[in-house]
């Protein structure tokens, strides 16, 4: 997490501005009690650059799902139960 908030974590997304996250970064470690202001100020910059990082820089790649094989009855069920 840390690296993602680093100013060059920051700086290479190119999302936010790397001072402003930074002085968010201080104002949150030096209070023993941050606000919510902050709290979500934090969880945006940091999911954003989750959210970049997986579909945006591409890092995730989806898995080939199983074959699944399907059974379909065409006969209606009041024929079935007859």
């Amino acid at each position: 997490m840390i690296d993602s908030l680093s100013p060059e974590g920051t700086k290479r997304r190119g999302l936010f501005n790397p001072q402003a996250i930074a002085k968010l970064l201080v104002r949150i470690e030096k209070s023993s009690q941050p606000s919510a202001r902050d709290n979500m100020a934090l969880v945006l910059v940091y999911s954003s650059h989750i959210f970049h990082d997986l579909f945006v820089e591409g890092k995730m790649t989806p898995r080939t799902l199983p074959l699944v094989k399907t059974y379909v009855n065409l006969i209606p069920a009041k024929a079935r139960y007859n």
